[in-house]
């Protein structure tokens, strides 16, 4: 026999039934809760997922006109040519958190550049992954991001140190200065 949801009221079903601390979720809601089956809830109260449901079932506010992808730049950024906006896509294997997509008109955007940890320019970036045999370490490579009214957004490229002389930073770099030619021209 069905089991009803604890947080939507509906059918469970014998096996897209998700197990909390104190209730069950169907499989839909557990893809609400578990930001698109990104972690558990075993270890969550109802309460707990009734509050992350609220917030993240609530539909992303689209602006004026929606938002349609015309460009995408790996599980980064989408762009929406068209209506003249961009959504960063908040990856949460990048960013270590689970948050939604954000969008954004371009007229929003004040200045944008590529950041890398320890400090070098963006001449300095470009010109180590030229270097086959370099044994300098970047623990971090992002996109900054300033925008009008919503701050600063940091889209992660590389999350963990890798060394400048390895193919995932040349790869990295290589998308961080696509999206960073993308926001420029736009």
């Amino acid at each position: 026999m069905a089991a009803k949801c604890d947080l939507c009221g509906g059918k469970t079903g014998l096996f897209r039934t998700f197990h909390c601390l104190d209730g069950l979720v169907c499989k839909n809601c557990y893809r609400i809760v578990s930001g698109n089956y990104a972690s558990t809830i075993a270890n969550l109260t109802l309460l707990e997922l009734k509050r992350r449901y609220i917030k993240n079932a609530q539909p992303l506010d689209m602006g004026e006109g929606g938002f349609q992808a015309t460009r995408k730049i790996g599980a980064f950024l989408l762009l929406d040519e068209t209506n003249s906006k961009f959504c960063i896509l908040n990856n949460q294997k990048m960013t270590g958190q689970n948050t939604r997509p954000e969008i954004f008109p371009c007229q929003e955007l004040k200045k944008v550049e590529i950041s890398a940890s320890p400090a070098f320019s963006e001449e300095q970036l470009a010109s180590l992954t030229g270097e086959k045999n370099s044994s300098v370490v970047i623990r971090k490579l992002s996109v900054r991001l300033e925008l009008k009214s919503a701050g600063v957004r940091e889209i992660v490229i590389i999350p963990t140190p890798v060394r400048t002389s390895t193919f995932a930073f040349r790869q990295g770099y290589k998308v961080a200065a696509e999206i960073l030619a993308c926001l420029r021209g736009i």
